[in-house]
């Protein structure tokens, strides 16, 4: 069988009864393949086996033909109506197994990557069922989110409320009695883990089409880092607010310190513009008076001390005055 090459193509392999049998998607039945012009290519290997008949019919999955299955018998015509009707069932039967098993596949796939995808974003999905009151967790993500083991869960809603935090439980209880009247709910509560770690998650369910639902699905998310992030943002925020507060409360006394400065100022130079002319001709006068009173004295005194030596001299001589 190794040696045996065969082709779906419209080509010289793709000439037997396996060919046209998927090209076409149709039975194809040779009667004797030592008179099958298109069996050429395998008519000594089939010799060989003492093959003198085959019948091919096409697998069909999802309304594609993916392959054929190809029967051989030792005699001429050994392929009649009834014996190509049951094997056709056969063939209708071995694609759906065919199917099932690809779409078991996809669905082994579709569940390892969404299990994947909701590690990653922290996210888990449970249902509540209003009938017999138990809360099924549907994701392997919901034990990781609270810290539990599977087997440690109960599935009752008491079990659920002891989980939420004492001083969010209230809101969590009133949130949860809303649910049974097919109310929509997005809530973010804390939660605390068995070992004490707290948690905050996010429960979001769409509402019910129906006012008295008895199933309800719901969206568990693990929010922590978002929102210990956002707290941390906010008060970075209010920090800065009051740090920017507290620099314009000192750059405006700054100012009207600056204001103040600059008014004392401009008073003083008014002063002294004041006064400048009257001190100024005080003391030109007094420096006047000064240097009037050294160019005075000087020539008095010189006059009166040539007039008595005048007097002496004409006194010694005779001579009248």
């Amino acid at each position: 069988m190794e040696r045996i090459r065969v082709s779906w193509g419209d080509d010289q392999l793709g000439s037997g009864s396996t060919g046209r049998a998927i090209r076409t998607g149709s039975v194809q039945v040779v009667d004797d393949l030592s008179r099958s012009p298109g069996f050429a290519p395998w008519r000594a290997a089939a010799g060989e086996w003492g093959l003198r008949s085959s019948c091919a019919f096409p697998l069909v999955v999802s309304d594609e033909t993916i392959g054929a299955l190809s029967i051989y018998a030792g005699e001429v015509g050994a392929f009649d109506p009834a014996s190509v009707a049951a094997l056709t069932e056969l063939a209708a039967d071995l694609g759906y197994g065919i199917g099932r098993l690809r779409d078991a596949e996809r669905l082994a796939r579709s569940e390892e990557l969404l299990r994947e995808a909701q590690a990653i974003t922290h996210v888990g999905h449970w249902q509540w069922d209003l009938t017999t009151g138990r809360i099924h967790w549907l994701a392997d993500e919901m034990f990781s989110i609270h810290g539990i083991a599977p087997g440690q869960w109960p599935h009752t809603r008491e079990a659920l409320l002891d989980l939420v935090h004492p001083d969010d439980r209230a809101s969590v209880q009133q949130a949860f009695d809303r649910l049974g009247s097919g109310g929509a709910l997005d809530l973010e509560h804390r939660i605390v883990r068995l070992n004490g770690d707290v948690r905050y998650v996010r429960q979001r369910i769409a509402g019910s089409r129906h006012d008295h639902p008895t199933r309800i699905l719901g969206v568990c998310q693990d929010v922590t880092d978002a929102t210990v992030a956002a707290m941390a943002v906010k008060r970075a925020n209010e920090e800065l607010s009051q740090m920017s507060a507290e620099a314009r409360s000192s750059l405006t006394r700054l100012r009207s310190s600056d204001q103040q400065r600059r008014l004392l100022g401009g008073r003083r130079r008014s002063r002294t513009c004041a006064s400048t002319p009257e001190r100024t001709r005080s003391r030109s006068l007094s420096r006047t008076s000064m240097r009037a009173s050294c160019c005075a004295w000087p020539t008095t005194e010189w006059a009166s001390t040539a007039v008595t030596a005048r007097r002496t001299v004409l006194a010694t001589s005779g001579s009248p005055a």
